[in-house]
């Protein structure tokens, strides 16, 4: 910025800071008019903060998710996030690994989700599709395997979806050649997908 509107935006910022009684994560490089934003604040992505939060996800987000897929007595014994994309002023993606424990035999299951918040209103739509393509039949008959849809919050622009334990095709590659059967297989799913209606 300007000089001068750099340093009303870092006063503004610190201002806004002081009433929320919270340290200012801006600083100022003042002679070239660089603001610096400490990670996860980014003014296009405000629920960026909720996904940078193991606090927040393991005692708020996550419990809500795992009580709607696996039922309200199910508990959470581990959680590992990592945030495994962020593009500045679009979009972020956190991959979270829980436990969860079974409430009839104390058992504990694996669980993969995926959180993802954009910049834009998009995610509805998305949800929308991805709940389409994961109640279609190719779905239901195994002929391809979409990832399920978990839950979408419109004001947060955040979607969840649930992950897919299963090697990717890069995966493949980078292990090696693959075989004849292995590349039917890839065909065949990829015809599912694009012969899936999805009556938008």
């Amino acid at each position: 910025y300007p000089r001068d509107e750099a340093l009303s935006r870092y006063e503004r910022a610190k201002a806004a800071a002081a009433v929320a009684g919270s340290a200012p994560n801006v600083s100022l490089l003042g002679e070239p008019g660089v603001l610096l934003w400490r990670f996860p604040h980014d003014r296009k992505l405000p629920t960026l903060p909720l996904l940078a939060d193991t606090d927040a996800l393991r005692n708020r987000r996550l419990p809500e998710l795992v009580q709607a897929r696996w039922g309200d007595d199910w508990r959470i014994e581990s959680v590992r996030p990592e945030l495994v994309s962020y593009f500045p002023h679009h979009s972020a993606t956190l991959r979270a690994r829980l436990q969860v424990r079974n409430p009839v035999d104390a058992s504990v299951q694996p669980w993969c989700v995926y959180g993802k918040v954009r910049h834009d209103d998009a995610g509805e739509r998305v949800f929308d599709a991805m709940r389409r393509l994961y109640a279609s039949d190719a779905c239901r008959n195994g002929s391809v395997g979409f990832a399920r849809p978990l839950a979408v919050g419109a004001a947060e622009r955040l979607l969840w979806q649930e992950g897919i334990e299963a090697p990717t095709l890069d995966q493949c590659l980078q292990a090696g050649p693959i075989d004849p059967a292995t590349w039917a297989a890839v065909a065949r799913a990829v015809a599912a997908l694009h012969d899936t209606p999805l009556g938008l």
